[in-house]
């Protein structure tokens, strides 16, 4: 299976952008969030930024709740901004941010890249959206 992603230290933040045929589904999130996991770990960063075109997405909620459990395993306190141009958050999407929160992570979705760099800077002002 392709990755569909690169990962990136911005010296602030992991930067993890998705290919434009990148699609959600329970394999490529696992295969995601275990090299996330790596490159937090390798430069000892809680703050991940996803970045790129909305995706397709084809799980189940079972999918979307296993996901944010993953998530929220890569690091205690994990910060993760999401930003795809044109994404629409919806019941799935609720699901995967709230399981995660449950479990100690911090996860936005933006319609803005400067307002989720903001986020994960610390600048309360900026909203997700």
């Amino acid at each position: 299976m392709s990755s569909n992603f690169t990962l990136s230290f911005t010296g602030d933040c992991i930067e993890v952008a998705v290919a434009p045929d990148y699609e959600i589904t329970r394999d490529s999130q696992r295969l995601l969030w275990g090299a996330v996991a790596q490159a937090c770990k390798q430069h000892r960063c809680i703050k991940v930024l996803s970045i790129g075109k909305a995706p397709k997405r084809r799980m189940s909620t079972v999918d979307a709740f296993n996901s944010g459990c993953q998530a929220a395993q890569i690091a205690p306190g994990i910060m993760l901004a999401i930003y795809f141009r044109g994404y629409i958050p919806d019941e799935t999407t609720a699901l995967f941010k709230n399981t995660a929160y449950n479990r100690g992570a911090r996860v936005e979705f933006f319609s803005d890249i400067d307002a989720a760099r903001a986020w994960l800077a610390g600048d309360a002002t900026s909203a997700p959206g």
